[in-house]
């Protein structure tokens, strides 16, 4: 693949392409898990640090941006060729197709030496903080009547892990700049190790920003039930004791193939919708944001990506979950249980059943959990680092005003 030429454009899209100079991809480096590792920090202010990057080697870099309804089919080709590098369910082809492309930027980075480098959605348009500072942040979608629900744009970039990081979030800002986007600071929340903005060096003010609960599963099922806690394999034991009491029958089914997802997830959200979650979010009270998963679970079906689990308690369904595996992480989006049965506590019985299996399969080192809950904590779950970044534009006189008032609030603070 050279270039951008295979590159299908629909018809009412708009395209700019932006060439220009970038680091070359010898610098990258790879993390344990395969994605981009940043290289050491350095200060960029020290003599040394100045001759290392005047000798390093260039690279052309091509920046292509994509306006319009197209939408995702302007550079479906690129992003489903990254997708096996992708870390979050949100990076794959069959979460970003189903976005509404009105107000998304979407951009593909190559180089000459070989295929697409990477690929990214910002916004159009920018949030205004106090005296016109715009902020570049998340990419905005409305669902079920509520705008700013946002779906991060940290999250929804994707890159090949033998690219230079840096090179590439240069090529991207350089690139949506030149497009006509202006923006002042670059604020991204919730980003994760493997994020490509988190791994280009010496970009932005990186800081903490809470956690992602998991487990590890890189481990027989024996180990891992031997190292848990007393209490949770007491209170395990005695809700399977109770089943046996009331002589009752359970069985675990999986939904994989998208006829049964599409029927397991309509199950889902009628659970969901009896109990108390029925007033705090369920899928039942929010009917566009359940087609826009429904979409997505049964898209990802097709690659292979999902289960849906189900503990049948006597032939009812008492207990289900919804996840999608992204490489060697299972993604544990979201659960449901029949209350009427919470005495059976069929939650936990489908969680241990989930992690067991795991354990046993080769293929998932980690189930993740996504935001923290209480419940994790009897569980031993442990927290992947989260990240803030905080960039300033050089060229915006407005952000340099307000990198400088940032510092002297750090000032004051010490």
């Amino acid at each position: 693949m050279s270039g951008l030429r295979s590159c299908p454009t629909a018809r009412d899209s708009d395209r700019i392409v932006i060439s220009h100079e970038g680091v070359h991809k010898n610098q990258a480096h790879e993390n344990h898990s395969g994605g981009i590792a940043a290289p050491p920090r350095v200060d960029r202010s020290s003599a040394k640090a100045l001759a290392d990057e005047a000798v390093r080697p260039r690279g052309r870099y091509e920046t292509a941006v994509f306006h319009g309804s197209g939408g995702f089919e302007s550079v479906r080709e690129h992003w489903e060729a990254l997708a096996p590098h992708a870390h979050l369910y949100t990076q794959l082809p069959e979460w970003v197709e189903n976005l509404d492309p009105e107000g998304i930027c979407w951009l593909v980075v190559t180089d000459d030496d070989g295929p697409v480098a990477a690929a990214a959605l910002l916004p159009r348009r920018m949030n205004v903080l106090g005296k016109g500072i715009r902020i570049l942040s998340g990419v905005r979608q409305t669902l079920d009547g509520v705008h700013g629900r946002d779906l991060g744009a940290g999250a929804l970039a994707i890159a090949n892990p033998k690219a230079d990081a840096r090179a590439i979030v240069d090529s991207l800002l350089r690139g949506y700049r030149r497009s006509g986007s202006k923006w002042d600071v670059l604020l991204l929340r919730e980003l994760r190790e493997s994020s490509l903005w988190v791994a280009a060096p010496n970009f932005g003010i990186l800081a903490p920003d809470g956690g992602s609960p998991f487990l590890e599963t890189a481990k027989p099922s024996v180990q891992f039930w031997a190292e848990a806690s007393k209490n949770l394999k007491h209170g395990l034991t005695a809700s399977r004791k109770r089943m046996e009491r009331e002589r009752r029958r359970s069985v675990v089914v999986e939904a994989r193939t998208p006829s049964e997802v599409a029927f397991a997830f309509q199950q889902f959200v009628a659970l969901e919708g009896k109990g108390w979650k029925r007033d705090v979010g369920a899928f039942v009270n929010r009917p566009e944001t359940a087609e826009f998963m429904r979409r997505f679970f049964v898209s990802a079906a097709r690659a292979g990506r999902v289960k849906v689990r189900s503990l049948l308690i006597d032939d009812c369904l008492a207990a289900c979950q919804l996840s999608v595996q992204v490489q060697d992480t299972l993604f544990l989006m979201k659960i449901a249980y029949d209350e009427e049965l919470r005495h059976l506590s069929a939650g936990n019985i489908l969680l241990a059943d989930l992690i067991s299996k795991s354990c046993e399969d080769p293929t998932i080192n980690r189930i993740d959990c996504g935001q923290w809950a209480s419940w994790h904590d009897r569980w031993g779950m442990e927290v992947a680092p989260r990240y803030r970044l905080v960039a300033f534009n050089h060229r915006s006189a407005t952000a340099l005003v307000a990198r400088a008032a940032l510092k002297g609030l750090e000032v004051v603070g010490k």
